[in-house]
């Protein structure tokens, strides 16, 4: 990640009439490079300490996803989207009693689920 052309140098980093989009792209910049910042205001897994306590920007620090191989840090809305779910039934076929197993394994399956009831 690159500085942010618009961060300013010096205890304040942020422009005077930042949009909430620079004061984002400033603080992610921040957590990945500025030593003790991200210390100050997350936990290693990038959840906020505290929705009150702001930075310089006087807005709290936005959420980060760290990446569990590469510790870099990005702001948890420009992640990329959780892999899908996958069922361990797909593609199970059905079948009925009939066939699927022998009649003395049925009965003591019978037995066991009416014992549970």
């Amino acid at each position: 990640m690159t500085r942010p052309p618009y961060m300013r140098e010096g205890p304040n980093p942020y422009p005077e009439h930042a949009t909430p989009e620079q004061i984002k792209e400033i603080q992610v910049y921040r957590a990945n490079h500025e030593p003790g910042y991200f210390e100050k205001y997350y936990n290693r897994e990038g959840d906020r300490l505290s929705l009150k306590v702001h930075d310089e920007s006087a807005r709290t620090p936005v959420q980060l996803h760290v990446d569990p191989e590469t510790k870099a840090k990005r702001a948890a809305s420009d992640a990329p989207p959780p892999i899908g779910e996958k069922y361990v039934d797909e593609g199970a076929r059905t079948g009925d009693r009939a066939g699927a197993l022998d009649e003395k394994t049925l009965k003591k399956l019978d037995e066991a689920a009416a014992e549970r009831q």
